[in-house]
């Protein structure tokens, strides 16, 4: 709370210094969105909008960030002289009509007519700052953790309620609900797409969108709501949402420690919005696709965490307006779009982000004083602009050890084959003057990042039962690092590899026809260590001919190390006549000396002529052929 009144002393008292009656047409925080007006003044006009041209004048000077959409009106409002009252006069609405103007929360309205000319004034208490919406639908979801009683008086009970005070919690009792709640954890769960405002009531919430979607508009209306609008609230999480077609999707107002995790976001105005004081909250693994405003960070946002989420075809992916400082955005993903970042404030970090094929890549704001931010370790490709700077204070790179980011636009020379390129990325502000410099630019994307081992390709291996399969995998590291470690997983029956050299040897038996996927490591000493895999996927045919088995066998003796030669050439010769009979059709000649191949082997093992393992395997295989010649016959 502390913290939260500083920044406002500390806009109060820069506001105070800007002249009074001066509306900025270019907006107060930087350039103006479609449908909307900012700045310090009496007078406000939007020209832009889908909702046709609206005109605000007020009595004394004002703040004002006003967005116009169709069947909406809202405005974020302070007093330039704090304290005061102000009477606050609209034109441009709809002739003769009825309104409904809400100040901060939507609990409580109040009735607006406008007259013959479509205008219609009324007075707001600017003792703090006011977010005031007028609408032409009253229509209303709430979302509280208690019980609680309305302006009107109206009763409403912990969960879903509707403007009417009606319970909304989904239940056998209430088929008509539109979610579950569950007080003891605080917990709703979306059951339907629900198709008007959420006004959050309550700390400590979870809200589950199971998947479905508050819509800001219903097909065939023009009206263009706000999906969630949270004021002065904390420790709630929005996840699983899809939001589709809202002016504000989630409005944050001065609301901090909350999460919005996996949400998605489609052709709104404004994806989420954290303004007016909202701090520390996380915003992560979001995906936001169309509208104008991806994540904002608006007036006095500060010390938001925005990491892993997924940007496309906006116009502001991510915006860090006035005051909107200290803030950490890493591992995001923005492509498409207009621009990728737009600072006009200081001290935000953004780094590990992928930032791809937009117009703009990173805007900072002519309209301010020049700003200082840390912007390292993110990969910058094929961007139209790649940078607009603004002064000399913001940081490209933070020193050798940790370098700078990629450009796509300077990827060599390297003579040194550092992974930094040889020479600094400059940057210029519009006017082509010098706007800071990337001391340590990478010469390929994510060169900052520890990369694993890479194995060249094996492919796939095909053989029958006793076929010999032999093959060696190899890794290289693309950062240049020692591979420490090369191993095997997954190894079948009587399969060996060998470390050091890489070789893998395989003859499988009778029993072993079928798929194997033998998965290979290589590690490396980077830091930290990262560990490359391959898999190589084995498929072993059934053996079905004797001597081709027979064949396998007299490859496995002679690949054998014996007590003396003699015992090898025994075992081959007899083999041989094996194959001979065979081959002969002499079915029962060839079993019988198959079977002497058995008790000679026995009789070796029993001598300690060969060890106890080649017994066992040249028996296992001996047997296998008996096998066959016994079904063959």
């Amino acid at each position: 709370m502390r913290q939260t009144k500083c920044w406002m002393v500390l806009i109060l008292m820069v506001l105070l210094l800007l002249p009074s009656g001066r509306c900025l047409a270019a907006g107060l925080y930087g350039p103006a969105a479609p449908g909307t007006t900012e700045g310090v003044g009496t007078l406000f006009r939007i020209t832009d909008g889908d909702a046709g041209q609206v005109g605000l004048s007020a009595s004394s000077d004002i703040t004002l960030y006003m967005q116009s959409t169709p069947g909406t009106l809202d405005m974020s409002m302070q007093a330039v002289k704090p304290g005061s009252s102000v009477t606050v006069s609209l034109t441009g609405l709809k002739p003769s009509s009825s309104y409904f103007k809400y100040v901060d929360q939507l609990t409580s309205y109040e009735s607006l007519a406008t007259d013959a000319q479509g205008s219609v004034s009324f007075t707001v208490d600017l003792s703090q700052p006011r977010h005031i919406s007028v609408q032409e639908k009253h229509s209303t979801y709430f979302l509280s953790d208690v019980d609680w009683v309305d302006a009107a008086g109206v009763i409403h009970s912990a969960g879903w309620s509707d403007n009417a005070g009606t319970s909304l919690n989904y239940g056998p009792e209430n088929p008509g609900g539109i979610g579950t709640w569950d007080a003891a954890t605080r917990t709703a769960v979306l059951v339907r797409d629900i198709y008007e405002t959420v006004d959050w009531l309550g700390n400590g919430i979870t809200l589950d969108g199971n998947g479905f979607t508050i819509y800001g508009s219903v097909a065939g209306e023009p009206s263009r709501r706000t999906g969630i609008n949270m004021r002065n609230k904390t420790r709630n999480v929005i996840r699983n949402v899809a939001f589709r077609g809202c002016s504000y999707s989630i409005y944050m107002y001065s609301s901090s420690v909350n999460v919005i995790s996996g949400n998605t976001f489609n052709d709104n105005f404004y994806g989420p919005y954290l303004q007016w004081g909202s701090g520390s909250n996380i915003v992560e693994n979001n995906l936001v696709d169309g509208g104008y405003g991806g994540i904002q960070n608006n007036f006095a946002a500060y010390g938001n965490v925005l990491r892993n989420n997924t940007i496309s075809n906006v116009q502001s992916g991510v915006a860090f307006r006035r005051y909107a400082s200290g803030c950490i955005v890493e591992g995001n993903t923005i492509t498409g779009s207009f621009m990728a970042f737009e600072i006009l404030d200081s001290y935000n970090t953004i780094s590990n982000n992928m930032v791809e094929n937009n117009s703009v890549a990173l805007d900072f704001s002519p309209y301010m004083a020049p700003v200082e931010n840390r912007i390292f370790n993110n990969n910058f490709v094929n961007n139209s602009v790649q940078v607009y700077g603004n002064g000399l204070l913001n940081h490209f790179d933070q020193g050798a050890e940790t370098g700078g980011n990629y450009w796509s636009d300077l990827t060599g020379p390297d003579a040194d084959n550092d992974g930094i390129v040889d020479t600094p990325y400059l940057v210029y502000d519009r006017n082509g003057a010098p706007a800071g410099q990337d001391n340590f630019p990478w010469t390929m994307p994510n060169g900052w990042k520890n990369q694993a081992p890479v194995f060249s390709a094996v492919g796939e291996k095909i053989l029958n039962e006793y076929d010999l399969l032999q093959f060696s995998v190899t890794a290289t590291d693309p950062d240049g690092d020692s591979i420490v470690s090369l191993y095997a997983g997954n190894l079948p029956a009587g399969a060996t590899f060998d470390s050091q050299t890489g070789q893998f040897s395989w003859r499988p038996d009778g029993s072993q026809a079928g798929i194997y996927i033998v998965r290979f490591y290589a590690v490396d000493n980077g830091t930290p260590v990262a560990t490359g895999q391959l898999d190589v996927v084995i498929t072993v045919g059934e053996m079905v001919s004797p001597i081709n088995a027979t064949e396998a066998i007299i490859e496995t003796v002679q690949a054998l190390t014996f007590e003396s030669a003699e015992v090898t050439n025994s075992y081959v010769a007899n083999l041989g006549k094996v194959e001979t009979f065979n081959a002969d059709g002499k079915v029962l000649a060839t079993q019988n000396q198959i079977n002497a191949f058995i008790q000679k082997t026995q009789m070796d093992l029993a001598q300690g002529k060969i060890s106890p393992e080649d017994a066992e395997r040249l028996l296992r295989m001996a047997n296998d052929v008996s096998q066959m010649l016994t079904t063959a016959n």
